[in-house]
């Protein structure tokens, strides 16, 4: 994983946020944009091209992720993401992967996982993440997540690895 210093605009940034006088939110506002666009042109400056491509060519794919951030469950499938898109399974995923470098599969995946982490770090039992995320039952929950995570949901909380997870 890419591991980004924190730029110095980080902390003139994080001031503004601080800020609740209603006089200087537009003020505010331009000087946020201005910061970010510093920020950006730092990163591209600083890191090879090739590390932004996935996550700037999922722009375009905004909806799927809104989609997957409300719906995303065990049984979302592949043809639910194409219809989404109005194409067919194969082009979805021809298309998809071609501009992301990952594929459909992997797209859902992800975001389950996510929201497992997130629900794990909430403190739900693994009979209700198993219910929420619509798994047949615990042990498909628990086989998926060793699957992706490389651990059992147990072991996973057991090691301390949900106060990582800082999601509300």
């Amino acid at each position: 994983m890419l591991e980004i210093p924190l730029p110095p605009e980080y902390y003139d940034l994080m001031e503004l946020f601080d800020s609740e006088d209603p006089e200087t939110i537009y003020q505010s506002g331009v000087k946020a944009g201005s910061l970010i666009y510093s920020m950006m042109a730092g990163l591209f400056a600083h890191y090879p091209v090739e590390n932004f491509r996935t996550p700037m060519a999922l722009f375009q794919y905004i909806d799927l992720i809104n989609y997957l951030n409300v719906n995303g469950n065990a049984q979302t499938s592949v043809s639910d993401l194409a219809a989404l898109k109005m194409l067919s399974r194969e082009n979805f995923t021809r298309h998809l992967t071609a501009d992301t470098g990952i594929t459909p599969k992997q797209l859902i995946d992800r975001f389950v996982i996510n929201r497992c982490l997130i629900l794990i770090g909430r403190g739900h039992s693994f009979t209700e993440i198993a219910r929420i995320m619509k798994f047949p039952d615990e042990f498909a929950f628990s086989r998926y997540f060793k699957r992706n995570i490389g651990e059992s949901p147990r072991a996973w909380k057991q090691s301390g690895n949900e106060k990582f997870n800082h999601i509300p």
